[in-house]
């Protein structure tokens, strides 16, 4: 939410080198008119110029893929304020994707950038409080190797699960405004704020 995010230390599982991964959330955004990150693949002030690492954020509705200095993916479809949406960036065979709601957006960018000590920050621009959220975001999934789409695709219906390829996952299924997160696979997961999390208990699949 717009007091608090979250993030992770780095992992092996968080680096794809020039491999594939994906990154996988529902979300829904109080107000998609302003800048907002909703993943960061790292948790400092890192140069995102010259390193090769991934964001994606909204500006005026539209949902945008950041690497390394510059926009690469802008959507064609502007979210609206307080309704769902499913997000999807993936790297499939050197070309990444934006899909939301399993459609994809704007132009696929061609690139094999070496990312490696990868850092997570989910609803932020590195968990210092800039750019953060006014919503919610669920089911948030990270895959690292084959996984991720490119090509249309249904949204899925039902919760996933930490096998294969998915590397982290988070349900968001804890209390309302909790403090306490827990990633699937033991991941420890750092709370960067004041506030409590925005949690649905329900999840989309309700």
């Amino acid at each position: 939410n717009a007091t608090a995010d979250l993030s992770f230390a780095n992992h092996a599982d968080f680096d794809p080198g020039t491999g594939d991964y994906a990154v996988k959330f529902f979300t829904r955004l109080s107000n998609t008119a302003t800048t907002q990150v909703l993943f960061d693949s790292v948790d400092s002030a890192n140069n995102h110029v010259s390193s090769p690492t991934v964001l994606v954020y909204v500006v005026s509705g539209n949902v945008k893929v950041y690497v390394q200095g510059a926009d690469r993916i802008t959507s064609s479809t502007a979210l609206s304020n307080n309704v769902e949406y499913y997000i999807e960036v993936s790297r499939v065979s050197g070309t990444t994707y934006l899909f939301i709601n399993g459609v994809s957006e704007g132009t696929p960018w061609v690139s094999s950038l070496n990312m490696t000590g990868l850092k997570p920050v989910i609803g932020a621009q590195d968990a210092g409080a800039r750019y953060r959220i006014t919503g919610y975001i669920d089911e948030w999934e990270w895959i690292k190797g084959s996984g991720g789409h490119s090509s249309g695709y249904t949204v899925p219906s039902s919760p996933s699960t930490l096998t294969g390829n998915t590397k982290a996952l988070m349900h968001f299924s804890g209390a309302h405004a909790s403090t306490t997160f827990t990633e699937e696979g033991g991941k420890t997961v750092i709370v960067n704020g004041t506030g409590g999390g925005v949690i649905i208990s329900t999840a989309y699949y309700a």
